[in-house]
């Protein structure tokens, strides 16, 4: 005989459900007070009454039915804001998954509730002992008790002693609303621990929402006043970055320049160090507006993203007197540490946070990244460009909303689903703060160029450089008479040990870098010189293989297979040539080089590497003499171009690769065309940028960015110690196709 089953769940499990859900007494706290947020309330209210222990939870909103109360309020899961989320008031909310509730659990034993709704004339009284969860077997067999109070007012049902919370009351609950009345509370409410809730609670809601929805936490007998919870903001920064993204994926990025005091001398300052006249506005208040797609910012399309905002505040948290002075900053002593008052870059969802992000002292304070990303940051004035600033010196506000439906909430409020739109959305957010430090690097080393400080340094080092040669020459002649001449003040010496130390600074960046690629290249380098005995090895065996097989005992799919496999270790070997003949050390001497032998013989290996499929071009100008140079370098300049190209072809499409080598007066010029995609997007208008350390467009298929980023940097750093220079323009104007220019000065061998 067929039965059918019902399911059934117990009743403490669906009380740990609820504990899972609410970790904390704050994050109850906060549940209960979005709660009323979503009831269209204007008016929340706290008030711990210590003589009774008795916590008041109350608002000014729409309340509730029976009916609400038995269908939603009471059914697990069942919340009326899962599809009907917009209120009559407009606001989105924020609660969905119908368990929210039992953050009254968290907080208390026992809970009685008065709401009141515009349908009914009395109050509904509502309550229950959450201690039944653990006693009864099924959820079936828990009750709460309802009953009717005549009356028109709901806060008449309660009876408290503080004058200004009975004033707020009389104002503003007069027909609707919602009072909890929790006793038996599960925590010791004293001064720390309210105080604590207060300082979460300022964070909660933005500041822009103030007027329409304010939070009270009264102790005891508190004024009004000092019971309002202020949302934390920002007065003073350095500069301030809003956005915009929308939902047909453009952005808009608006940035403001307050960071800088040029005074009455404003455009002569701007003249010096080559502004255009327009840019004067930017220092005067005007915004500079940024227009890009997603797809110019990540070089990638992202679906399902939504549209979201943010305003970002950079703030600097100490300078010298020498920086202030030499790129004209104002004056910020006195001024509040931001990253201690307000934490980091807070998210918002529908007007409230979702904790913890931004949090000061979690683990998801720096949940973007920034700290990883700014390590070893060089100094703003920087030749590299690649300034990046630190966690602590941003703060800010990022609002989504539960319309970002592929963005949502974790089932314990703490934190958001890693989906692939979450993950897009930081990298958004990241690219527009690299907008805004191109941006500020670009002020300031523009100031630096005219810094009196910089100017200085090179006539003290000159001067320096003078008396030790004229000293030198008075001791080798004998004479002492005029040694006083030639002393140098300690504070002179100390200006130039300030910039040598600098660059020093600078280089020894550098040098871990290249020590991190130099460790990668030796492993790489020897796995390739183990395994390439073993192909060998591989090698020998088909070779028997094929002499074994005799025509009687022909075996053609082994043929086959042995053929292919001959095939597949040329390619190997070749493999082989590219990489370790680059590193001989015969390449890594500087010296005189036929540089059309080198680059036949180096093109030569890469169309065995590449199977002939990639046509490769080369000329070379035949009244090129042999050239003072390190064979490796101009070899590693080639390598990466063609590797990027590689990555950069489509499959069916032509495949082409086209070198030229001319002539120059101080030294040669390489043109290197490619049929490939092109540069990215996201490079096309300023495509110096793929010169910079970790520029990448690469990604795998979940979108996530690969490879090193360090092919162009490498070679735009032999280009420079070549004293030669590189030009992309060819890229702003071609839709494909890959086009560099490079120049190098190089010695040419005397006939």
């Amino acid at each position: 005989m067929r039965k059918k089953l019902y399911f059934n769940v117990n009743a403490y499990t669906a009380r740990l459900i609820g504990r899972e859900n609410v970790s904390n007494l704050e994050g109850a706290i906060l549940e209960l007070v979005k709660n009323t947020y979503d009831a269209d309330a204007s008016k929340c209210i706290l008030y711990y009454e210590q003589k009774n222990g008795e916590l008041y939870l109350m608002d000014n909103g729409f309340g509730m039915t029976e009916e609400v109360i038995q269908k939603h309020w009471m059914t697990i899961g069942n919340s009326s804001k899962h599809t009907d989320f917009v209120t009559k008031k407009g606001r989105t909310q924020t609660g969905a998954k119908g368990i929210g509730r039992f953050a009254l659990d968290r907080v208390s034993d026992q809970c009685t509730m008065y709401t009141k709704n515009s349908e009914e004339k009395d109050i509904i009284e509502w309550k229950v002992n959450w201690n039944d969860f653990e006693r009864a077997e099924n959820l079936t067999d828990i009750t709460a008790e309802l009953n009717y109070l005549q009356n028109e007012r709901v806060y008449s049902a309660i009876e408290i002693d503080n004058s200004n919370v009975k004033e707020l009351l009389e104002q503003y609950f007069k027909d609707t609303g919602t009072i909890f009345k929790i006793t038996n509370l599960r925590e010791e409410w004293n001064h720390d621990l309210i105080e604590n809730i207060r300082k979460s609670l300022s964070s909660l809601i933005p500041p822009d929402i103030e007027n329409e929805f304010s939070i009270y936490l009264f102790e005891n007998n508190q004024k009004q006043e000092e019971a309002l919870i202020i949302s934390q903001n920002i007065d003073n920064y350095d500069y301030k970055i809003e956005f915009q993204v929308y939902e047909n994926q453009e952005v808009k990025i608006e940035l403001h320049r307050n960071e800088f005091e040029l005074g009455d001398d404003i455009d002569n300052i701007l003249k010096r160090a080559n502004f255009l006249p327009y840019e004067k506005e930017y220092f005067q208040g005007k915004r500079i507006i940024i227009n890009k797609t997603i797809l110019e910012l990540l070089n990638m399309e992202v679906e399902n993203l939504g549209e979201f905002h943010g305003t970002l505040y950079f703030n600097k948290n100490s300078t010298t007197k020498e920086d202030t002075k030499n790129y004209f900053y104002k004056d910020i002593s006195g001024r509040k540490n931001y990253s201690n008052i307000f934490g980091g870059i807070k998210l918002y969802r529908d007007n409230f946070r979702v904790r913890p992000y931004g949090e000061k002292e979690s683990n998801s304070y720096d949940w973007l990244g920034l700290g990883v990303r700014g390590h070893g940051s060089p100094a703003i004035s920087d030749p590299t460009r690649k300034w990046r600033l630190a966690t602590d010196q941003i703060s800010g506000i990022i609002h989504i909303s539960r319309t970002n439906q592929y963005i949502q909430d974790q089932a314990n409020r703490e934190g958001i689903v890693d989906t692939k739109q979450f993950r897009a959305l930081k990298e958004v957010i990241i690219e527009i703060i690299g907008e805004f430090e191109r941006d500020r690097q670009d002020v300031i080393r523009r100031f630096a160029t005219i810094s009196k400080d910089r100017n200085k340094v090179k006539a003290k080092q000159e001067e320096i450089k003078n008396k030790a040669t004229e000293e030198k020459k008075q001791q080798e002649n004998g004479t002492q008479e005029k040694i006083d001449e030639y002393k140098i003040s300690a504070s002179d010496a100390q200006i130039v040990i300030d910039e040598k130390e600098r660059i020093i600074q600078v280089l020894e960046d550098e040098n871990k870098l290249l020590r991190s690629l130099a460790t990668s290249g030796i492993i790489s380098n020897q796995c390739i010189h183990e395994t390439k005995s073993s192909i060998d090895d591989v090698g020998t065996d088909i070779a028997a293989s094929m002499s074994r097989l005799d025509d009687e005992n022909v075996d053609e799919k082994a043929i086959r297979f042995l053929q292919d496999a001959t095939k597949h270790l040329k390619i190997l070997k070749a493999w082989y040539d590219v990489t370790i003949g680059s590193i001989r050390r015969d390449k890594r001497e500087m010296k005189y080089t036929n540089l059309s032998n080198l680059m036949n013989e180096q093109i030569k290996k890469w169309e065995e590497v590449l199977k002939r499929e990639i046509k490769i071009t080369i000329e070379i100008d035949e009244e090129i003499s042999d050239v003072r140079c390190f064979p490796h370098e101009i070899e590693s300049i080639f390598n990466n171009l063609i590797t990027n190209s590689l990555y950069a072809f489509k499959p069916e499409t032509i495949k082409e690769i086209n070198i030229k080598i001319n002539k120059t007066i101080d030294g040669i010029e390489i043109i290197y065309f490619d049929t490939g995609k092109g540069l990215a997007i996201g490079y096309k208008k300023n495509p110096d940028r793929i010169l910079e350390a970790l520029e990448t467009d690469k990604r795998n298929v979940l979108g996530e960015k690969i490879g090193t980023g360090m092919g162009m940097w490498i070679v735009n750093n032999i280009v420079k110690d070549y004293n030669g220079e590189i030009d992309l323009s060819e890229n702003k104007k071609e839709r494909i196709g890959f086009y560099i220019r490079i120049r190098l000065k190089v010695h040419k061998k005397e006939e």
